[in-house]
């Protein structure tokens, strides 16, 4: 029996020595390095059947191993780029100067140790050229006329891919001296020098949403005459699009006070009630520029109309159409007030136009007023009682109709502007006289240096003659308060 273990064990012994030596014998067959096919090897395309130069191209590759990926190369081998996938669309680059070529793909695999196709597949791909084409883009509304800051919109296209557009060329009435942006440019907004009150014949460019001007200015853009602007686009070929261009009538501010006129109805009539009695106080009060309509006489963007209030240092703006005229105030007047400059807005809101703070953050309403599900009215020879010294109380003419308006609860002072209560209504609802909030005129100062720059009306004055004297207030409003 010990004779048969001992041999059992002898057994188990060589098994294992062998079993050792077995991972040692012969030799180990290296893994190659892969290889890469492409679907097409030659393709003859001549003339109009020539590719776009975007193309698509298809590939595989075998190894003793794993295919971990792939590299392809469009610059004759120069650059790589790795994919997992077996396909892909390149945008193929002609020559300068050539309107076809045949471009080489060229595609090597990858393998699991990392090693690659010493010889990468590749077909050369027949290309063309396709011009590309550039049309105006108005759907933001077309401007005929403009003060010097205004901008222009337009669309691209290139057969080839966008990526292929190189650059846009721009002039303004002739093709003669061209300025360049990039390829990737659809907007520009064109701003006026002004040094000392001089606008200069240069104007600065701002590309797409930039809000900091290009290096180089613009030039041969002419004041108080119809101006043609000319746009173009070239591809990576050179190839350039046919002119493009557009006519607008710039016109030079002739003074630093603009009157707006932002009534829906009946514009003369408003704007004849304020400039009659500009005209009446004589220099420098009857001389400004009328800006008829904003919505259409202003830029559609608020950086290049916040360059146009730059412009200016005083102005009134009156106004029904309240969503439009907040909505252009709140957000192109931050530079205007920022520079020293002072308003009077007059706005005729109804009872039923809601509270936004995004539209009302600048003036001094906090809030409007609840009337309880009714109305607030003001009736003829109602009056408006002034809450400080110094200022006349006002009636309400006696041949008006009834008017709805909204009373406003004024904000709190805060670390740049002071809030002040200039009028107070006699209102009524249907329930009968009101005895609650009943602000409808107040003031805005700046903190800094104390200085009134805004007076904010929910009253339209035109309404407020009854005791003939809404002309003392509104004198009193323009000279001793905003100091015009």
């Amino acid at each position: 029996m010990k004779h048969l273990e001992k041999y059992i064990l002898f057994v188990f012994v060589l098994m294992a020595i062998f079993s050792c030596k077995k991972n040692f014998e012969g030799d180990a067959k290296a893994q190659t390095p892969p290889e890469t096919f492409m679907v097409v090897d030659k393709i003859y395309r001549t003339g109009d059947l020539r590719y776009t130069t975007t193309i698509e191209a298809h590939w595989w590759g075998s190894s003793t191993g794993i295919i971990k990926g792939y590299e392809t190369s469009i610059d004759n081998k120069q650059t790589w780029q790795y994919t997992s996938k077996q396909s892909g669309t390149f945008l193929l680059l002609l020559p300068q100067g050539s309107d076809t070529a045949d471009v080489v793909v060229y595609v090597r695999a990858i393998d699991n140790l990392g090693q690659k196709d010493l010889t990468p597949a590749s077909t050369a791909y027949p290309i063309k050229n396709s011009a590309p084409h550039i049309f105006m883009d108005n759907s933001f509304g077309r401007k005929t006329s403009s003060f010097p800051a205004f901008r222009y919109y337009w669309n691209t296209s290139d057969t080839d891919g966008v990526d292929d557009i190189s650059g846009v060329e721009i002039s303004f009435n002739d093709t003669n001296n061209i300025y360049l942006l990039p390829g990737n440019t659809y907007a520009a907004s064109f701003v006026a020098e002004v040094n000392n009150g001089i606008f200069s014949p240069s104007f600065l460019v701002y590309p797409n949403t930039k809000t900091i001007a290009l290096p180089n200015s613009i030039s041969g853009i002419n004041y108080d005459s119809l101006n043609f602007f000319y746009v173009r686009v070239f591809d990576r070929s050179g190839t350039r699009s046919s002119w493009t261009k557009d006519s607008i009538y710039i016109r030079k501010p002739k003074s630093t006070f603009a009157i707006l006129n932002d009534y829906s109805g009946a514009k003369l009539y408003y704007q004849n009630f304020y400039t009659s009695r500009l005209n009446a106080m004589g220099a420098p009060y009857n001389n400004y520029e009328i800006i008829s309509t904003p919505k259409d006489d202003l830029p559609n963007d608020n950086f290049t109309c916040s360059k146009v209030f730059a412009y200016f240092k005083k102005a009134i703006w009156f106004s029904n159409d309240v969503n439009t005229t907040l909505a252009i105030a709140s957000t192109s007047t931050n530079t205007f007030f920022y520079n020293g400059g002072t308003m009077l807005m007059v706005i005729d809101i109804g009872g039923s136009f809601g509270y936004s703070e995004s539209l009302l953050s600048f003036t001094p309403v906090a809030s409007f007023v609840d009337p309880n599900g009714s109305q607030f009215k003001l009736n003829p020879n109602d009056s408006l009682l002034p809450t400080q010294n110094g200022w006349l109380p006002l009636v309400v003419t006696s041949n008006v109709l009834n008017i709805t308006l909204r009373p406003f609860v004024m904000q709190n002072s805060s670390g740049t502007f002071a809030f002040e209560t200039l009028y107070n209504g006699k209102l009524n609802t249907s329930a009968g006289p009101w005895a609650g909030q009943s602000l409808l005129m107040a003031k805005r100062k700046n903190i800094a240096n104390g200085l009134t720059n805004l007076v904010f009306s929910v009253m339209p004055f035109d309404i407020m003659q009854g005791n003939s004297n809404i002309d003392t207030v509104f004198k009193k409003i323009i000279v001793d308060e905003l100091k015009f």
